[in-house]
């Protein structure tokens, strides 16, 4: 999630631009980080989304060949590869 949304996100529950901020860096990413080296989803996913534009999502990896043909189409309709 990007720093941007979480603000806009954040504002709405009256919390100041620099308090977003140092909860994103505190908790936000250190949490994101033990996640990734814990779980190592990448290597576990099917499929990969980059959605940090959210009106324009797009595929970053796919392992989608032993997936149903309906579903490999539907990924590719809802997130097209970059």
């Amino acid at each position: 999630m990007s720093r941007n949304h979480r603000h806009d996100r954040d504002q709405k529950k009256q919390r100041s631009l620099d308090e977003v901020l140092r909860r994103v860096d505190q908790r936000y990413f250190p949490t994101q980080r033990r996640y990734h080296e814990e779980y190592a989803p990448r290597s576990r996913a099917h499929v990969l989304i980059d959605n940090e534009d959210l009106r324009k999502p797009r595929t970053t990896a796919a392992k989608v060949d032993d997936l149903p043909a309906e579903l490999r189409a539907a990924i590719e309709a809802l997130a097209p590869g970059g």
